[in-house]
């Protein structure tokens, strides 16, 4: 579990592994899928991204949509091994304590950035639309970005309250350290998307608590934030244009707007990885099949958080500020598009089917899979049964 965690958040590079090993795995034995709106929705971006890519006769895109098969592996095991309060409990905490590694990387790297010049760190994840000075460096840790970068300290901090709700009074100064740091690698990012989808989403949590001690704490943490951001934030130029963006992206869904232009199409025709918008980018790379989808994803995951709230579901106030601080952030950003963002994202998507399946009674067809090596090939044996 350590390891597979360390992959995820060590590197955007080596975050894939544990899903292919995982992929290695169901191809040598049966499984099964069910058709809850989470899987659905995966399926369906990967059959318009397949379209898209055919449409545009875009190779690179084409074979980088079967990365949206591996969200399957991840929600799979998430319904297999996180089948308990506890065990999500144990999970998240784990996730929390090895994250405080990249944070502590963090403050190391903004303290070099100060010495020297670090474009070389920079070139290392390709990151094509960032170009920093001693002046205006913004530390990306382990993640390759500061967008996403942000986004992770962000979801930590708010993992923090939550554990302050949920532990013994010794280890409360210890959760406290180590909130205080992932608030400073907040700051450090430079990440303004990120840093008003915290401010919200803590207060999401706040609001869902019912927690007095969680409002003050939240008070003071958010005065603090406020003040860094105003503070710190001055220090940055803009580098690029929301606006010049998302006109582009305007233009490339109204010459292409039901098949878009690719998974991979928006860089070599704006020079921008993505369109810095979730609905809007989604949009100028799938078109509008894959905003159909996308809608349908979110509809479902806001109707059952919001049903699991009204039924006072533990864990739920924690899942709901997540969920809103990516949702916040993709206003702005598409940081779900990276490895590690995406990868918490659809983690989190899945604990909240289990939650749907076990409290709102949902239920779904399944389909049974059987994948058996043979000489000729690979042969599929689907069967339809009801979970």
């Amino acid at each position: 579990m350590n390891r597979s965690l360390l992959l995820i958040i060590g590197s955007p590079f080596t975050a894939w592994f544990p899903l292919l090993f995982g992929a290695k795995k169901i191809i040598k034995e049966s499984t099964k899928i069910v058709l809850h709106p989470v899987n659905l929705g995966v399926i369906g971006l990967f059959f318009c991204a397949i379209l898209s890519a055919v449409y545009n006769r875009d190779a690179r895109s084409f074979f980088a949509s079967f990365i949206l098969l591996l969200y399957l592996v991840l929600i799979r095991w998430v319904g297999n091994e996180l089948v308990s309060f506890e065990r999500i409990h144990r999970f998240l905490r784990e996730v929390w304590v090895l994250s405080l590694i990249p944070a502590i990387l963090g403050i190391v790297e903004k303290i070099i950035s100060t010495q020297m010049e670090m474009t070389w760190f920079v070139k290392l994840f390709w990151n094509p639309t960032y170009f920093p000075t001693m002046g205006t460096y913004r530390i990306m840790s382990t993640f390759g970005n500061p967008n996403v970068a942000g986004d992770w300290f962000g979801m930590m901090s708010l993992l923090s309250f939550y554990f302050l709700e949920h532990c013994g009074y010794g280890k409360k100064k210890l959760i406290i350290a180590g909130n205080v740091l992932f608030l400073c690698n907040l700051i450090l990012t430079g990440s303004k998307g990120a840093m008003t989808a915290y401010m919200l989403s803590a207060f999401v949590f706040a609001i869902l608590k019912h927690s007095k001690n969680t409002w003050k704490f939240l008070v003071v943490f958010s005065g603090i934030s406020i003040l860094g951001m105003v503070t710190f934030f001055n220090l940055f130029e803009t580098y690029n244009s929301r606006d010049l963006i998302w006109k582009g992206c305007i233009e490339i869904i109204a010459k292409s707007p039901i098949f878009g232009c690719g998974l991979l199409g928006i860089y070599p025709r704006l020079h921008e990885v993505h369109g810095h918008n979730l609905f809007i980018s989604i949009s100028a790379s799938l078109g509008i099949l894959g905003l159909l989808v996308t809608l349908y994803l979110l509809f479902y995951l806001v109707r059952t958080l919001w049903a699991l709230n009204c039924n006072r579901v533990r864990m739920v106030p924690i899942l709901t500020s997540l969920q809103f601080f990516l949702w916040a952030h993709s206003m702005v950003d598409f940081t779900i598009l990276t490895p590690q963002i995406g990868l918490f994202f659809f983690g989190t998507c899945a604990v909240i089917t289990r939650f749907g399946a076990v409290f709102l009674d949902q239920k779904y067809p399944r389909i049974d899979i059987a994948i058996h090596t043979k000489r000729h090939g690979f042969k599929l044996k689907p069967r339809r049964t009801i979970s």
